[in-house]
């Protein structure tokens, strides 16, 4: 066997007044290419600009990734860490102010050379937004054990930013109360946490067919409180899914049926 390591660098050129507002890099800490392995994008943003979760809110674009692999690697779904509200006047957005790190599985097949590229495309905001790009490499040959160690430390710490997983959600659901008259839905979603679990707040993922307002959507009196417009899904039932946020900052992923009927 032989080893092989990832070479990191960057391509980008988004400027703001001279100042370069986001950085992009893709880290590994990886030297088994023969079985599936963690690689990170990291993202450094400006002060007061901010990037977008998967769901960015009222405005704003998610990030977007296209993979270019070696043939035969397939990468999985990315994982987000835990985002914050970002409240504007009369709009509420999710996302990531200073750093993110999006995570994400690769799992090798066949041919162990070659180069891994990202295709990043992104919106930062501010007060105005601009729109971002960039092509970040990992190059399997002749990285240091220092970089791969300084990799493995970032690495570490945004796994333990990432949202739990229902299997291990603390909050046992009631039975959701819907009411809908004319296109307008209104919903409120009783919840009984584990002691010693605080939940403060919820954030959405998007649902198909429905127009969240999002300046309704929180956390009141052990309940979920969510409104918005039905777009004519026809279904009489959506599932609500998202992040339960915990007074200690952690997400918890949460999907629950929602049934309703015209009023």
């Amino acid at each position: 066997p032989f080893l092989v390591v990832f070479f990191s660098f960057q391509v980008s050129s988004q400027t703001v007044k001279g100042i370069q507002i986001v950085k992009a890099e893709l880290l590994s800490d990886a030297t088994d290419f023969s079985k599936p392995f963690t690689v990170g994008i990291e993202f450094e943003i400006q002060p007061d600009w901010y990037l977008y979760w998967k769901n960015p809110g009222d405005s704003g674009l998610p990030i977007e990734v296209e993979w270019v692999l070696p043939a035969g690697w397939t990468a999985d779904e990315l994982r987000h860490p835990v985002p914050q509200k970002i409240v504007h006047e009369n709009t509420v957005s999710y996302g990531y102010k200073q750093e993110v790190v999006l995570l994400t599985t690769i799992t090798p097949k066949g041919s162990s050379g070659g180069r891994m590229k990202a295709k990043l495309d992104w919106l930062v905001c501010e007060k105005s937004c601009v729109q971002g790009k960039a092509e970040v490499s990992l190059d399997m040959k002749n990285q240091s054990a220092d970089k791969r160690a300084d990799a493995k430390q970032i690495l570490d710490r945004w796994k333990g930013l990432l949202p739990i997983a229902r299997s291990e959600n603390p909050v046992t659901f009631q039975k959701a109360v819907a009411s809908l008259q004319g296109a307008a839905l209104n919903i409120e979603i009783p919840f009984e946490a584990k002691q010693g679990v605080q939940i403060i707040d919820f954030f959405p993922a998007s649902i198909k067919g429905f127009l969240i307002d999002y300046r309704t959507v929180g956390v009141k009196n052990s309940r979920i409180v969510f409104s918005g417009t039905d777009e004519g899904t026809g279904t009489g039932e959506i599932f609500l899914s998202g992040l339960l946020i915990g007074a200690d900052g952690r997400g918890y992923e949460c999907s629950v049926p929602v049934k309703f009927s015209s009023m």
